[in-house]
């Protein structure tokens, strides 16, 4: 939203899926293999790490069409919303007409 007001330089959808991809690379993995190996959780260690796996490997599979679904949703929802205060204004104005034509008649 920032960016299509104009309040950053960079559009941050065009690196939302890298972005992701990497913390889950970078971040998430090693921190479930660093559970799996220190063993803290027992044996349901290693469902972190698989878990992460296939999490990382669905979001190579989807994260482009779900960043694109997000976008969309945005998208109908600021026309909506666009739509919705075009209505209120003209509401609003007619409510006026009608007042000031109620104040002139006898």
């Amino acid at each position: 939203h920032a960016y299509r007001l104009g309040r950053l330089e960079k559009d941050p959808s065009l690196s939302w899926y890298e972005g992701e991809l990497g913390f889950l690379e970078f971040y998430v993995l090693p921190l479930a293999q660093k559970l799996d190996t220190c063993g803290v959780f027992g044996v349901t260690s290693d469902e972190f790490r698989i878990y992460a796996s296939e999490n990382k490997r669905e979001w190579e599979l989807k994260g482009r069409e779900i960043v694109q679904d997000y976008l969309d949703t945005y998208d109908q929802a600021r026309v909506g919303m666009e739509a919705s205060a075009r209505l209120d204004a003209s509401a609003r104005y007619y409510a006026k007409l009608q007042a000031i034509e109620e104040e002139s008649s006898p």
